[in-house]
């Protein structure tokens, strides 16, 4: 990560730019997880997100977490009553 001043104050960027604060939270999760680099750190991060992420399932539009849900053919579903619910709608 690399430091530049920018109208006076201290901007990290690495491929994009960090504000302080997100900097000094990326060096934090570095330290905790054992990271060498800042990429495996942001790598963690992103992932993570896409984890935890919201989803909604096909059927009945419930919000659901990503790693909760059930997905076939490209949809979440809350669980395979729905999966088997909407086949059937969809057959109709």
């Amino acid at each position: 990560m690399r430091e530049v001043i920018i109208n006076g104050k201290k901007i990290y960027y690495h491929t994009f730019y960090f504000k302080k604060k997100q900097k000094e939270k990326i060096d934090e999760i570095k330290r905790e997880n054992g990271f060498r680099t800042y990429s495996e750190a942001i790598r963690f991060c992103v992932n993570f997100y896409y984890k935890e992420r919201m989803v909604s399932c096909a059927f009945c539009e419930r919000k659901i977490k990503r790693k909760e849900a059930f997905r076939k053919n490209r949809k979440y579903f809350c669980d395979s009553w729905c999966h088997e619910y909407w086949k059937e709608r969809r057959s109709q």
